[in-house]
């Protein structure tokens, strides 16, 4: 399993002080294979995304901590099957879906969806009204746990084996989704001017 140890950093930007915030996570692969299975993890993994806040910039460090570990986990690359899946525009996106995303797994299908209380029943609902299978994993949330859960989603053509992925996810522990993480270094400098 994990062999590698990354690093990542998020900066942040207040009206008094700047920083930065870093942390490691063990990973199977590197941090420029990531990039390659999903790249919007880049602009976090090189440092440059920028926040508003200290908090903002670690809850960003957290999501892509958390969606390093599934992809870990699920074996799963990011995916441009969203129009194939879902049509054009936002009319495509069914109902309940939010923080969604479409992953490719040996060839198939995977989506992955993180609605908020009120959304997670319309997701299995819509799944299940249109053949596709569906699992909850909230211990695998990415988005924003606990308040949001992970739905894993296989449509009938071309779907994903569930089972297989669920089985696979248990031999991989989720990052913790009880308590914030808050590890890691902090740097901050104050903004001239600011007392």
């Amino acid at each position: 399993m994990a062999n590698q140890i990354i690093q990542l950093s998020a900066r942040f930007s207040t009206n008094t002080e700047r920083g930065s915030v870093a942390r490691k996570i063990e990973a199977d692969l590197t941090l420029a294979e990531y990039i390659k299975l999903a790249p919007r993890i880049r602009r976090m993994a090189r440092g440059n995304a920028g926040y508003l806040s200290e908090d903002g910039a670690r809850e960003g460090l957290d999501t892509v901590m958390r969606t390093i570990r599934f992809i870990d986990a699920a074996s799963v690359r990011e995916s441009r099957a969203w129009v194939s899946l879902f049509g054009h525009g936002s009319s495509g996106k069914p109902s309940g879906f939010d923080h969604t995303q479409v992953w490719d797994w040996i060839g198939h299908r995977l989506v992955t969806t993180e609605p908020y209380p009120g959304g997670v029943d319309r997701v299995i609902d819509w799944c299940f009204d249109h053949g596709w299978q569906a699992r909850r994993m909230p211990e695998w949330g990415m988005w924003n746990p606990p308040h949001t859960e992970l739905i894993l989603c296989a449509p009938p053509r071309c779907g994903a084996d569930l089972s297989a992925i669920v089985n696979q996810m248990a031999h991989h522990r989720p990052l913790p989704i009880d308590a914030r993480q808050t590890d890691g270094k902090v740097t901050r400098r104050k903004m001239r001017g600011a007392s």
